[in-house]
């Protein structure tokens, strides 16, 4: 995520934290999302991808 988002490990973690506050989803499984699409084994729920791309914006603002 560090890499692809250009966030520092903090942020990432954070964007993780905040991805599955807001899904109620135990943060392992949208960790293993992210893993998936980014080795290319399964695309990324939708949502999923919304949530990040919001917390990523929220973090480039701070």
């Amino acid at each position: 995520m560090t890499v692809v988002l250009r966030c520092t490990a903090e942020e990432a973690w954070g964007l993780l934290v905040e991805a599955c506050q807001h899904h109620n989803t135990k943060l392992r499984d949208i960790a293993t999302h992210v893993t998936s699409n980014f080795t290319g084994r399964e695309p990324m729920l939708a949502d999923v991808r919304q949530q990040l791309k919001r917390a990523r914006h929220a973090c480039i603002e701070r």
